[in-house]
């Protein structure tokens, strides 16, 4: 987690914000998040563009991303992004957004890999 934590603090400081502020904008999230894993299963707890299968927002993840040229995180949010998929599919099976989600995040790990 705190590995995780550092690529997102890397990511919000090529959007410009600073270490502090960008610590400021995510523990809110953290503290969320483990709330609702304190009372819930990972597949119920989980919140966001993938549950939700927003198409255009990973795209407009994945193209700053690549912009700034950040590997780790490009492949973090490839790998989170399929398990994410994983576990919104046992709640909400044969959304047409979270399979092109699916095939763009696999289009992308093969960018990944060869890098």
């Amino acid at each position: 987690m705190v590995a995780l934590f550092d690529i997102a603090l890397e990511m919000l400081g090529h959007c410009g914000l600073s270490p502090r502020r960008a610590r400021e904008v995510l523990l809110p999230l953290v503290e969320s998040t483990l709330a609702n894993l304190s009372t819930r299963d990972p597949a119920r707890a989980l919140t966001g563009t993938f549950k939700r299968g927003n198409v255009s927002t990973v795209r407009k993840h994945l193209a700053a991303i690549e912009s700034e040229q950040l590997s780790d995180a490009l492949a973090a949010y490839v790998l989170l992004g399929r398990r994410s998929l994983g576990l919104s599919r046992k709640r909400n099976a044969n959304n047409a957004g979270q399979n092109r989600i699916a095939r763009i995040l696999s289009a992308n790990a093969r960018v990944s890999r060869e890098r």
